[in-house]
């Protein structure tokens, strides 16, 4: 049975996490993805929830929000990338615009958090499409 294309890009997606994280890549999680265009106020509900379900599965763990891309940092630091085992995919858009407002609407709500490791709440970094998609994700 042929791979829908869905599983094509998540599958994609795990071997570019090969190249963002130190030895073994996190597991990524594919079920509470949800793709969009624009961002509505019914989209943030729905991903605020499914963060506040991976939050209270993983007490007390460090986590941080991010977007698909090569970031300098990530790629230089081991202890950086070290950190996180766990991939969830939030979100993702044709339209970069829409995962950096988002990426910066939640690290905002959360870096008050001390299990909050997002401490830029610019979202700053250059972006990475996939398959012509960009991603919000939270590592854990």
């Amino acid at each position: 049975m042929a791979k829908d294309w869905l599983d094509n890009l998540l599958d994609t997606i795990s071997e570019e996490a090969k190249n963002i994280f130190v030895g073994k890549p996190p597991i990524i999680n594919r079920s509470l993805y949800i793709i969009g265009t624009n961002i509505t106020d019914s989209i943030k509900e729905a991903i605020t929830e499914n963060i506040d379900a991976i939050l209270a599965k993983n007490p007390n763990k460090h986590y941080k929000f991010g977007k698909t891309g090569h970031s300098a940092k990530r790629a230089k630091d081991d202890k950086y990338r070290a950190n996180y085992n766990q991939m969830y995919l939030l979100f993702s858009s044709e339209k970069e615009i829409s995962v950096e407002k988002l990426e910066i609407h939640f690290a905002t709500l959360h870096h008050k958090n001390e299990l909050c490791d997002n401490k830029d709440l610019n979202s700053l970094g250059e972006m990475k499409a996939i398959r012509g998609k960009y991603f919000l994700y939270l590592v854990i």
